[in-house]
């Protein structure tokens, strides 16, 4: 942590709480963000205590990094929760540090929910890829290295547009297809497999239904906080 700019965005809060009708609080699940309206109560010693959605109280349970959208900082707040009451709908924040602009996320990527296959062709090559992540501009997959041999040495060879083909679940069309080209690859030292990002060029069609994919997972994930909410904590807020 880096305490003198922790101390300096404490500061700011405990200084200029007056002045801060609401702030939104994002937290990042599965990839996803969700946002919500918070409100400043106070501020002691380490910690500034949120009064907080509902559904923002049962996502910090699963994710304990949140940031902060408010207008005294040009830069997004990221900071760690530490104190929760479901009772009265507060959670204690701290270890502050600036986080830059969450803005920069080019588009929503969601993981899937079940093991889905992608197959890259490469030239006469079909190769094998678990996805990772998805979104309607981009895929992470994984690929084993039986599959493809050491492609950080030769980027080139994957550098130039080739095409991916995946069956999305729910979805009438058999499969998707579209041009793909490599933006990065990393080896994983456990594994060993190759974890590779690639960016989509799909035409108006397959847009369409990879954004249905990515608004289905989004509704399925805030479903999913949602449900934690209600048996977990929804009894203790109304005791």
């Amino acid at each position: 942590m880096d305490k003198y700019n922790h101390q300096l965005i404490l500061s700011t809060f405990a200084e200029k709480m007056d002045q801060i009708e609401k702030v939104s609080l994002i937290t990042i699940y599965k990839n996803i963000p969700f946002s919500f309206d918070a409100f400043i109560l106070n501020s002691d010693k380490d910690i500034v205590l949120f009064k907080v959605h509902k559904y923002q109280l049962a996502a910090s349970i699963l994710v304990k990094d949140i940031y902060i959208q408010c207008d005294l900082f040009e830069e997004h707040i990221k900071a760690k929760v530490v104190k929760m009451n479901p009772v009265k709908l507060t959670i204690g924040l701290t270890d502050f540090a600036y986080s830059g602009d969450l803005r920069r996320r080019s588009s929503i990527r969601v993981e899937p929910d079940t093991s889905l296959i992608a197959y890259l062709q490469i030239q006469d090559t079909s190769v094998v890829a678990e996805i990772v992540d998805i979104s309607v501009n981009g895929l992470t997959v994984y690929i084993d290295p039986l599959y493809l041999f050491s492609p950080e040495i030769t980027p080139g060879k994957l550098s130039s547009k080739f095409e991916v083909r995946l069956k999305l679940p729910g979805e009438e069309i058999q499969s998707v297809h579209a041009k793909c080209a490599m933006r990065d690859v990393r080896k994983e030292n456990l594994s060993g497999r190759y974890r590779i990002g690639l960016q989509l060029y799909p035409d108006k069609v397959i847009k369409e239904v990879l954004d249905r994919y990515v608004s289905s997972q989004q509704s399925r994930v805030l479903q999913e906080i949602k449900m934690l909410y209600e048996r977990s904590l929804a009894g203790g807020e109304n005791r």
